[in-house]
């Protein structure tokens, strides 16, 4: 299985000031929700990539304690959700005695350990293949799969783990 992203719909409530109350709120309210979510991570979606569009706008309300205007909304939005098995491409950002660490699209780090790195033995600031000869260094991309992701709630982020498929050329 290589890595899925996904459009979802998801439901949210989004406050607009009365001053953006004119013919172009629905551009107001994209904008207020694309700043809102941006970076958002949950056990249910994932990382949130993309705010791609609202769906529809369900309910609207003036908040009694803060005047502003109030909107339950649908929206479409891009995900990318770690999940075992899994393949996919990064960027290795660290290497070290214990493994290599690479990031995926920006949105989440994997630990590939070194025992998952196959025949690479750590030399330096490097891992060398003692047979074919190649390496996997900082700023290579590799392709792995996902042997482990958990999402940790405290920090609203997936930790996972990876093993070895190449290194990309």
């Amino acid at each position: 299985m290589s890595v899925e992203i996904r459009s979802v719909e998801i439901r949210r409530r989004v406050c607009l000031e009365s001053k953006h109350m004119d013919s172009n709120y629905r551009e107001h309210l994209l904008a207020k929700l694309r700043s809102t979510v941006k970076g958002e991570c949950s056990l249910k979606y994932g990382h949130l990539i993309e705010v791609e569009d609202i769906v529809r706008i369900e309910n609207n309300h003036v908040s009694p304690g803060t005047s502003e205007n109030v909107f339950t909304l649908v929206f479409r939005a891009r995900t990318i959700r770690p999940e075992e098995g899994q393949i996919f491409r990064g960027k290795v950002c660290m290497t070290f005695t214990d493994g290599v660490l690479v990031s995926v699209m920006d949105y989440f780090k994997v630990l590939i350990r070194a025992d998952s790195l196959a025949g690479f033995v750590y030399e330096g600031e490097a891992f060398v293949d003692k047979e074919g000869g190649g390496v996997v260094e900082q700023g290579d991309e590799v392709e792995f799969v996902l042997t482990r992701s958990k999402y940790r709630s405290d920090n609203q982020t997936y930790s996972c783990f990876g093993k070895l498929l190449r290194v990309v050329i």
